[in-house]
């Protein structure tokens, strides 16, 4: 009697090779976009810097000096804190596509 195709189990060299191609498909993805990622990161890391504190400075100003009611003065701390926040997601990605 044949056994039925059903039951049979797939072949384990089958599943190397392809447990193989998706390592270098993954590879092919990888590599390239950590590149980019690397090569922007100065200015990335630059420009959130920049915006992050001259928007903590003329948060203070507009509360401290010209005393501005109407300021909104949390909603500009809560983003000069987001683009710190952005800085540690940036590198957590850029150190995510790093791993193999």
């Amino acid at each position: 009697m044949q056994r039925s195709s059903i039951n049979a189990k797939p072949d384990v060299g089958s599943q190397r090779v392809l447990s193989a191609l998706a390592l270098v498909l993954w590879d092919l993805i990888r590599l390239p976009v950590y590149a980019l990622l690397v090569v922007l990161e100065p200015f990335v890391r630059v420009a959130l810097s920049l915006v992050a504190i001259l928007v903590g400075i003329i948060a203070c100003f507009m509360h401290f000096v010209v005393h501005d009611p109407h300021a909104p003065f949390w909603a500009m701390l809560v983003v000069s804190m987001g683009c710190g926040l952005l800085m540690v997601g940036y590198r957590t990605i850029v150190g995510f596509f790093a791993s193999v």
